[in-house]
């Protein structure tokens, strides 16, 4: 009965614990002990006592049940106590996927070397995935970039964004914003890049126009005509000054437009 509401992830009763308990020392020395001592030390887990279930393990001995409900249940009091492991203590020999719910969660409470611990050696793309987050919670780009790899997918292209950032890398972080599909990255990292000529070719029209003041685009000069013989006469001082001051004018609305869009800084 322990075992089913085990399995199914019921939580156990006390009183059952205890039964368990009493069965254990009836049967010591008898050829279930074993089976009924790994049943009253997953109850003690199911009831709470995670803690307490780990206590019991024998120096050495693995239960990749109790890890997993530590993983999936366990309080982060538990999770610091037995899953922050020591450098030179070897990892427990379990699933994947739990291995990888222990390290989001330590992740998750800001604990990324332990974090990275757990997810030796990424196997899996969702485990690259996961150690390059890890790395850049430790503010480690270049160890976020190894975990990436090759990855091509959205997510990875993002993730590499952020490393680049990291890296100060700001031009490598716009092209990897691109590929993630994210625009606004795309465009913070091209600032960052000082790339005003990808900036004019954007989707955000106050920068875009700004940025067209710096790096404005221009049409290639259409080949010239067989029959042209004199280049165009100059244009006089007054067309000059008409073309100067259509200039400064698109340049105030420009920066007004843009000013608009920057937060003052507080007093």
């Amino acid at each position: 009965m322990a075992e089913q509401q085990i399995s199914a992830g019921v939580e156990v009763a006390p009183q059952t614990v205890t039964a368990l308990a009493a069965l254990l020392k009836e049967n010591r020395g008898a050829p279930d002990e074993l089976r009924i001592e790994s049943a009253h030390r997953r109850a003690l887990a199911a009831s709470g006592e995670i803690d307490a279930a780990f206590a019991l393990l024998a120096p050495g001995a693995e239960d990749a049940l109790l890890w997993q409900m530590l993983a999936d249940r366990g309080g982060d009091g538990s999770l610091l106590s037995l899953a922050v492991l020591p450098d030179d203590a070897a990892l427990p020999d379990l699933p994947v996927a739990v291995r990888r719910k222990i390290a989001t969660r330590l992740s998750d409470l800001g604990l990324a070397p332990a974090a990275a611990r757990w997810l030796e050696p990424a196997e899996t793309e969702a485990d690259q995935l996961l150690a390059a987050r890890v790395a850049l919670k430790q503010k480690d780009g270049q160890a976020a970039l190894q975990s990436l790899g090759d990855l091509g997918s959205a997510e990875a292209a993002a993730l590499r964004g952020q490393a680049a950032l990291q890296l100060g890398d700001m031009a490598t972080a716009a092209t990897a914003f691109g590929e993630a599909g994210d625009s606004l990255g795309q465009l913070r990292a091209s600032r960052g890049a000082e790339d005003w000529l990808a900036i004019a070719r954007s989707d955000d029209e106050a920068w875009k126009a700004a940025a067209g003041l710096l790096a404005p685009e221009q049409d290639p000069a259409p080949p010239a005509s067989p029959d042209a013989t004199a280049p165009p006469e100059p244009a006089g001082p007054l067309a000059r000054g008409r073309a100067v001051l259509a200039g400064s004018a698109a340049a105030r609305e420009a920066l007004a437009a843009l000013l608009q869009q920057v937060p003052a800084e507080p007093p």
